[in-house]
């Protein structure tokens, strides 16, 4: 058997990945409830590629959906204006960067 079988059978074998924690939240507005999709910090991170602490989100005035024990959930809707506001915020620190030198 090779290596790679051996491995394809060990794989098998392994129990299915834990799902990302992900918060549907019904919200009551004057048309009846709307189901509103989230995303957490760490997804939000994976998707940005970087490491991503939500209070660095919060100061650049980015405020979560919700907030439990386990972390914050932020509005799917709102991923492009996190992105942009990152941007901006990399942007300012490497000009920044860029006129110490």
């Amino acid at each position: 058997m090779s290596w790679l079988e051996r491995l394809k059978d060990h794989m098998a074998k392994l129990p299915p990945p834990v799902p990302k924690p992900e918060l549907q939240v019904q919200v009551f507005q004057n048309d009846g409830p709307v189901t509103v999709c989230t995303i957490s910090t760490t997804q939000l991170g994976e998707l940005a590629g970087i490491h991503l602490p939500s209070q660095l989100l919060k100061n650049l005035g980015i405020q979560p959906f919700a907030q439990t024990k386990n972390g914050c959930f932020w509005d799917v809707e709102d991923i492009p204006l996190v992105f942009l506001k990152l941007s901006t915020h990399f942007a300012n620190k490497a000009r920044e960067e860029l006129e110490k030198s």
